[in-house]
């Protein structure tokens, strides 16, 4: 029905609308009001594909110029301007297609690029820039913007199609263009990272940094003592203490997560089962734990594990696994860690398990924390 519809508009004539205006000023022509209406007074397409209309039933008392009115009442209303709506796929499609950027075989490979290298976020079907993202697009429209205008790609499909229809020479053009970027690409290579982090920081503060860290943080290292200083690099903002490299105390300032705010590491205590020291590290994907062990033993640190950390002895588990428990049937089953916490792989299915289970936990205990998950994955 909806495609049948579709089709059977697509062969048939606009729709018509009317739109009245009435501008109204006072004697002083302080001040204007304005009203306007829209009326369809031919269907067109929408005989067979209607659309919501939004005038809802509104019309205007016709009215000559100069009409004399008397004002019976005012009603104080305030309206706020909404930002324009983020992108989403369809719409960024649409806007490239609108401002004859790229062509329709390189939609889908831009769309892929972003994502890949993370430059927006999709959040309930619309796309948000990423720090990355924003970092770039102001590295770009500062050092490279001819080349990220609206209108660069468009102009240059029309000097390309000259050429193809031989009403100019692509040697000149090219020769022109060639020139120009290597010069420009050779500009924005010798500007420092440092100086485009800063200039980040100043424009992109009221968007990414957190208010309350700044205004609340001591303005001395925990460690040193010495000033502390915003600072940026390509997993985010952050403090950063002036007397690196000697003292290495960072504090983020992007991430929405609690931060382990520690100097370069923090000792949670010995292991129990080695009588090795248990480090708390900060890396460039998140907070682990580490063990000096042969080779040295990493695992990541739990949201869950940040609001409350296990005992040493829960730890010794988590750092000396992945450990075989045996078989479950004709799979073999291995208790393991990763970025969400432990959890059991039974062949090719995967079992969280909670932490109070890994000190007594055993091969017979398998099927029913499977069971729980899968009742569990039911509910949801």
């Amino acid at each position: 029905s909806l495609i049948w519809s579709r089709a059977l508009a697509s062969q048939t004539s606009a729709a018509i609308r009317e739109q009245k205006t009435h501008i109204i000023t006072d004697p002083d022509n302080a001040f204007t009001f304005r009203a306007s209406v829209t009326t369809l007074i031919f269907k067109g397409y929408l005989a067979v594909y209607p659309e919501k209309e939004d005038t809802d039933g509104k019309t205007l008392t016709p009215l000559a110029a100069n009409t004399p009115l008397n004002l019976k009442e005012v009603i104080p209303q305030q309206h706020f301007t909404k930002p324009p709506a983020y992108f989403t796929e369809a719409t960024l499609i649409q806007a490239l297609e609108e401002r004859g950027i790229g062509r329709p075989s390189t939609y889908a490979p831009t769309l892929q690029m972003l994502f890949k290298r993370k430059y927006v976020n999709r959040l309930a079907k619309q796309l948000h820039p990423s720090l990355p993202g924003r970092i770039l697009t102001l590295f770009l429209t500062k050092n490279l913007p001819r080349y990220v205008q609206d209108d660069f790609t468009a102009k240059m499909e029309d000097s390309l199609d000259d050429i193809a229809q031989q009403n100019a020479e692509w040697l000149p053009l090219l020769e022109s263009f060639w020139k120009e970027l290597k010069t420009s690409v050779e500009q924005a290579a010798s500007v420092d990272i440092n100086t485009t982090l800063q200039d980040a920081l100043r424009v992109l503060e009221h968007l990414v940094l957190k208010p309350h860290k700044l205004s609340a943080e001591k303005p001395l290292c925990p460690k040193c003592q010495h000033p502390r200083s915003s600072k940026g690099n390509k997993f985010g903002f952050f403090l950063g203490c002036t007397h690196y490299p000697e003292c290495k105390t960072t504090l983020s300032l992007t991430d929405n997560k609690e931060d382990l705010e520690t100097p370069d590491k923090q000792s949670l205590g010995t292991d129990p089962s080695t009588g090795l020291e248990i480090l708390a590290k900060k890396g460039p994907y998140g907070p682990y734990l580490e063990i000096a062990t042969d080779p040295v033993k990493r695992i990541p640190i739990t949201a869950a594990m940040q609001k409350s950390m296990p005992d040493l002895e829960t730890l010794s588990i988590l750092l000396s696994l992945p450990k075989p428990m045996g078989t479950l049937g004709d799979d073999k089953v291995t208790l393991m860690v990763g970025r969400y916490g432990p959890f059991l792989k039974v062949g090719k299915t995967l079992c969280t398990v909670p932490m109070d289970r890994l000190h007594d936990l055993s091969i017979e205990d398998v099927p029913t924390l499977l069971q729980e998950a899968l009742d569990k994955k039911k509910k949801k």
